[in-house]
Formats: structure tokens, sequence, C-alpha cells
């Protein structure tokens, strides 16, 4: 009943009915992951202070970064902020699968069957997984971000930090996942329906991207014991002997950090 509800809301508005799927979906998605990240926060933290000891820095969660190493250490009311639902990033990934990520990927799909008209099975799949790796993602990545940091209230400086930092690695982690994801979306999938294909396979992706972060967490955390040095603050502003450290690329690079670095 509710996938012929789909079918008919898709089939009379498709546009707004991959905008409303994406948005729930997106949503959805966060606050699944938000919830795996507040679980593995928890755990990180108790066997850190377990092995750490009572005199220990606590492990800083703050404002998005994992360790934000510079800045004053985290009080216990700072890091249980970061242990609770976000409900403003979430209403921010749903407003943006609403009305950035759905028309995009709409229109992009329209595009690329009217563009690859070859008749040759094998040839047409080859070139929609090319065209959509090499045109496609890193646009819809480029976009995400400048969007997702105005959403945040970060501006133009946010975005050039952002797009600077992050966006080749996203571009280039999505590579890892979504050309095979795309195997079956372009040969299988109706184009009407590949809006939500990608929103499904988004849940797995974000899921694994908090699970790689997480794990990056409980490194931080295990190196703060094992090598305290690489952790601490030189001189207030000044950081003469952490970046040449061998454990430096553990040391969060955010906006932050990276500014109190220069």
């Amino acid at each position: 009943m509710a996938w012929r509800f789909y079918k008919y809301c898709l089939e009379k508005r498709p546009l707004l009915t991959k905008a409303c799927t994406s948005c729930f979906m997106m949503t959805s998605s966060d606050a699944m992951v938000q919830q795996y990240e507040i679980y593995k926060k928890k755990e990180i933290m108790n066997e850190y202070e377990e092995k750490a000891g009572p005199d220990a820095p606590p492990v800083n969660f703050q404002s998005g970064c994992p360790v934000n190493v510079n800045s004053p250490p985290s009080t216990e009311q700072d890091n249980e902020k970061m242990l609770h639902h976000d409900f403003a990033r979430s209403a921010q990934i749903g407003t943006i699968g609403f009305l950035y990520s759905a028309p995009l990927s709409h229109f992009w799909y329209q595009i690329m069957e009217r563009t690859v008209t070859t008749r040759v099975t094998t040839l047409a799949l080859a070139s929609k997984i090319a065209m959509d790796a090499v045109l496609f993602t890193p646009i819809a990545i480029g976009g995400y971000f400048v969007f997702r940091t105005f959403l945040e209230g970060k501006g133009l400086s946010g975005v050039q930090w952002k797009l600077e930092n992050k966006w080749a690695s996203a571009v280039q982690a999505s590579w890892y996942f979504w050309p095979a994801c795309n195997v079956i979306n372009f040969s299988l999938i109706p184009t009407p329906y590949r809006v939500l294909y990608n929103n499904v396979f988004s849940l797995g992706w974000n899921g694994f991207l908090s699970h790689l972060n997480s794990s990056r967490l409980k490194t931080i955390a295990d190196e703060r014991i094992e090598v305290p040095e690489a952790f601490k603050v030189h001189n207030g502003d000044s950081m003469p002997e952490i970046w040449t450290h061998k454990y430096a690329r553990f040391i969060c690079v955010c906006d932050h950090c990276r500014s109190r670095a220069l």
C-alpha cells in the first residue's frame, strides 16, 4: 500500500516526491548516525578515563572537533553537550536533502539519460559511471559543503576552508563507494527511482563514515595516553613542536585549530 502510494506521488509530483523522500531519509540517516556517534563517544570517554586516570586532560568533542587540542581543556559540561542529539544538525541535513540533493540528482539523471544514447549496454553503463564520478560527484559534494556551511552560519570563510581542506578527500572517498553502487543503479533501477536508491545507500555510506571517525577518535584517545607530549599546547597560540611530531596526523585541523596554528 505504501509503495503504491509512493509510486502514485512519484508519477504526479516527481520532483516534490523525491525532495520529500530525500528530506526524510537524510534526516533519519543523520539521526541514526548521531546515536551511533554518541554511543561510541561515551564508550571512548569511559575507556580513556579508566586508562588515563583522573588527572589526564579529557578527550574534547566540542564543536564537531574530535580533539580540539589547541583550545582550552574541555569541561565535563562541554563534553556533555556533545553526548546529546543535535536536532539543528538533523534539520540542516534534511533541508539540504529537500532543497539541494534531491533536485540536483533528479535533473542530473535526466541529463545523463539524454546524453548517453549508445545501445551497447556495457558502454552505456561505463559511460554513466564515469560521468557520475568525474562530473557529478565533485559538483554535488562541493555544493553540499557550501550549502551546509551557510546553514551552520559560518559564512564565506567557512566555505573556503571546507572546500580547501575537505572537498578533495571527500570526493576521493566517494569514488571508493558510489561507483560500485551505481553499477546496479544505472543498469537495473529505472530512472524515476534512482534518487530513492541513492537515499537508501546513503544510510550505509553515512554509517561507514561515522565508523571511520569513531575509529579515529579511539586512536586519538589512545595516543593521548601513550604519547602525551604530542598533544601539549606550547606557549599559548604557538605550536612549534606539535606539527612536526610523528603523531601530528591525529591532531584536528578544524576551523578553530587551524586558525590557532597559522
